[in-house]
């Protein structure tokens, strides 16, 4: 089990990897954008292709050090621009997204490389908007999105649905965007 030190319990790596088999069965190869420290793509021991990529240079150094088998590239989603459409079989993010306020060429570019693609993002009482400040004690300065009007507009094939991430009473708060 993933454990997030500023949240407590939770089943990030258990929930994605269940995702993921369930969504698109067991991938070859899989690319995490924000991988922190590794285990979320560790977890796919079947996979032959599992890339992270974080744009912290002390979480790829840890991720590096637990599971040096993985490869691991250092930036942002700038740094995908080497890879092929449809390169991995999917990309997944958690709690990625809600972080960068013009979200959508980030996304573009990891639809771009992912044949699927499977995003974690949190909501705040079911609703796509910017959390307000004392809504979230961790997510103040998090921008929350409207992925269904965006996809929709892209003409994008997609299912959004609730997806519990924490051991806490707080599961209903993220969403799972499948495309």
């Amino acid at each position: 089990m993933s454990v997030n030190v500023m949240v407590g319990k939770c089943r990030y790596s258990a929930t994605i990897y269940g995702a993921v088999i369930a969504a698109v069965g067991y991938p070859k190869s899989i690319l995490e954008f924000g991988c922190g420290i590794g285990a979320n793509i560790d977890r796919f021991r079947e996979c032959s292709k599992k890339v992270g990529i974080d744009p912290f240079k002390s979480n790829i150094a840890v991720a590096k050090e637990l599971f040096p088998w993985n490869d691991y590239i250092l930036g942002d989603c700038t740094a995908l621009a080497d890879y092929k459409k449809n390169e991995f079989d999917v990309v997944v993010t958690c709690s990625v997204l809600d972080h960068i306020k013009d979200y959508r060429p980030v996304m573009d570019e990891l639809m771009r490389v992912g044949k699927h693609c499977i995003f974690f993002e949190p909501m705040v009482d079911g609703q796509e908007r910017q959390a307000f400040a004392g809504e979230t004690f961790l997510w103040k300065t998090t921008w929350y999105h409207n992925y269904h009007e965006y996809l929709k507009s892209k003409m994008k094939r997609h299912i959004i649905k609730n997806c519990p991430l924490y051991d806490l009473n707080s599961g209903k708060r993220f969403k799972m965007v499948i495309i």
